[in-house]
């Protein structure tokens, strides 16, 4: 399975490409010679004011500005593959903000909020690429409008005929400078839903802002959640009320606040099923001291039962014996399989008196908590699924082995054993599968992707 490249990676990717010249790539910087044209690290790259180019001759030139951008795989989007020159634009929208505000600018920093604080101009990623947008629309505004005044001229003076040429708008730029003045109330937005007629044209909208929360969703799983090697409690509490706005003191730690997140969002995001079950109440077994408790119980389209267990998204799933040179599964996902085992097995008894939720027969408190007279919950086929890991934590990292360990088996042979391990584990069973969040969030960025 592949394992996902961090934004430092993908950044240096772009940067190796753009080389010619006398350009080369070191750990922190793009240079030209002794000139350093672009200085990076984990959280943010940088174009100094020195610029390159070359043509057989080595150029070189100074900017009167620099662009500092936060790296993240949004913002990868800002950096070219193609040049060591920062985007035009930053310049001409610097330039600009400078004759608004009279102010001495020059440093234009990608940040998350709008302001001047000279000699810095900090912008936001959404506007920046509005500016670049509507001063596109301009240029080509003013094209048009040239070329309609002119048209008498040819006409008369060269017999050349041209049609009157209009402007495109970009509608949904005009709309965003609408809401931005705040001529528009809340009243006159929902006057203008209220007018759009049920069908393709509310579909889309609909279709957009779904699209738009999804995106939203992933990349914050993934940049926040996923890409972290190890989780805290209080790495939780601050994750889940920053982003998800959960209070602090419901999250109790990694595992909680992902059984947070997907019992907010992941009936229809992740799962994809008609209902899903979150309850805080025990399956009693009367004569029996041991309980069960389940995570998340989805019922799919056909009635049947999914039993989902989650644990940590910063949890190892394969231990390595460095003896027999054989991967095998942590006690933590050993323990999570039995107990799905114990969970399907309890479900299967849905109709068993002595099984009960709440007080209620298993099959009676799931039909009283799905409320749909129209889907029938069945317990003929159950199966679980195991939430666990992420792409970067199904098993220790090479890198973080010992010397001792390291010399017992190369670095290929160790992921390469590590990744088929995996995927021998996924196939043992049928009526349970493993899953870590990282391969959950893949089916719903693919699913995503397959809807734009």
């Amino acid at each position: 399975m592949a394992v996902k490249k961090e934004p430092i990676e993908l950044l240096k990717t772009k940067l190796n490409r753009c080389i010619n010249g006398n350009m080369s790539l070191t750990n922190r910087s793009l240079k030209a010679g002794n000139k350093i044209l672009i200085k990076y690290n984990q959280n943010f790259v940088e174009y100094t004011e020195n610029g390159y180019t070359y043509d057989g001759i080595d150029r070189f030139y100074t900017r009167d500005y620099t662009v500092k951008i936060e790296l993240n795989r949004e913002n990868l989007s800002l950096i070219s593959s193609s040049s060591s020159k920062p985007d035009k634009n930053f310049g001409f929208f610097l330039g600009f903000m400078k004759n608004i505000t009279a102010q001495d600018l020059n440093k234009v920093v990608i940040s998350n909020v709008n302001k001047v604080e000279p000699p810095i101009l900090y912008t936001t990623k959404s506007l920046f690429e509005d500016y670049k947008k509507i001063a596109r629309e301009e240029g080509i505004d003013k094209n048009i409008r040239i070329r309609n005044r002119v048209a008498p001229y040819l006409k008369n003076h060269f017999d050349i005929e041209l049609n009157e040429a209009e402007a495109q708008k970009d509608y949904s730029l005009v709309l965003k400078e609408i809401i931005a003045s705040n001529q528009v109330s809340q009243a006159d937005i929902i006057e203008l839903t209220g007018n759009l007629e049920t069908g393709e044209n509310i579909n889309l909208v609909v279709e957009k802002k779904i699209n738009k929360q999804v995106d939203w969703l992933i990349t914050t799983i993934e940049e926040q959640i996923l890409s972290k090697s190890k989780i805290t409690t209080a790495d939780s509490k601050t994750i889940g009320n920053t982003y998800f706005g959960f209070p602090k003191i419901q999250i109790k730690g990694p595992e909680d606040l992902m059984e947070k997140i997907l019992t907010k969002y992941g009936q229809y995001t992740f799962f994809g099923v008609p209902a899903m079950i979150n309850t805080n109440k025990y399956v009693i077994h009367h004569g029996d001291l041991s309980r069960s408790q389940l995570d998340l119980i989805l019922i799919t389209h056909l009635g049947d039962i999914e039993l989902v267990e989650l644990k940590r998204s910063d949890e190892i799933l394969m231990d390595f014996d460095f003896g027999r040179k054989k991967f095998y599964p942590t006690k933590t996902l050993a323990a999570a399989i039995s107990q799905c085992e114990r969970y399907i097995t309890t479900i299967n008894r849905d109709n068993d008196e002595s099984f009960k939720i709440d007080n209620k027969k298993i099959r009676d408190f799931l039909q009283e908590q799905i409320g749909a007279d129209n889907l029938d919950v069945e317990s003929v086929r159950p199966t679980g699924t195991i939430i666990i890991g992420s792409s970067n934590s199904i098993f220790t990292q090479y890198e973080n082995l010992n010397a001792s360990q390291k010399a017992k088996i190369s670095k290929g042979q160790y992921e390469t054993n590590g990744k088929l391990a995996y995927k021998e584990l996924k196939n043992t069973y049928k009526n349970i599968k493993v899953l870590t969040y990282s391969e959950l969030v893949g089916h719903a960025k693919t699913r995503l992707q397959l809807d734009l």
